[in-house]
């Protein structure tokens, strides 16, 4: 038969390191991370005061001053007008806009403002805005989240419900400094 036997084990002095082996291969790229910090965006405004020529007809607001932009620009409509507001990159953006309303007129006057995506009025982007009498200024400001494709462009359309209601463009404040404009 096989016959065992147990020795004690008993610890020895440890041998020098060994040489370090070859690096491994480097893995694959890991998928791209959220977008950093740099955006699309565009700032605009139009120095002209833009009237009504007939009442309760649209118009698309004019912006023929870029401030800064970057995959944003203005471009002119079919009527040699800078109206469209042309996004280079798709993307959901924030589109916001003010704009000075002023009326001569002594009696109420109405102004409804809306959105529009590619020459197709968006549903449920209109808003009225209501000017008491002669005289007096008011200055709606609101935005609209929106998602669109490469090469899509908006236009920011206003009707008034009289030819005497303004949009101001070139307006000085009391300190020498212009206000009021479409603003975009």
């Amino acid at each position: 038969g096989v016959q065992t036997c147990a020795l004690p084990i008993s610890n020895g002095i440890q041998g020098t390191q060994g040489v370090q082996g070859l690096q491994g291969v480097q893995g694959r790229d890991g998928s791209q991370g959220a977008g950093g910090a740099l955006a699309h965006y565009g700032s605009f405004y139009d120095t002209n005061d833009q009237t009504a020529a007939s009442a309760n007809t649209a118009y698309p607001m004019k912006l023929n001053t870029t401030v800064e932009n970057n995959g944003v620009v203005i471009t002119n409509d079919g009527s040699g007008n800078p109206t469209k507001i042309n996004f280079t990159y798709a993307g959901t953006y924030n589109i916001q806009f003010s704009a000075q309303l002023s009326t001569t007129n002594s009696s109420q006057e109405n102004v409804q403002i809306w959105l529009a995506i590619n020459g197709t009025y968006v549903t449920e982007s209109n808003t009225d805005v209501t000017l008491a009498g002669n005289g007096q200024k008011v200055v709606p400001a609101w935005n609209w989240v929106t998602t669109l494709n490469a090469n899509d462009y908006v236009q920011i359309f206003w009707a008034t419900t009289s030819t005497n209601v303004k949009i101001d463009g070139s307006l000085v404040g009391l300190d020498g400094s212009q206000i009021g404009r479409a603003h975009v």
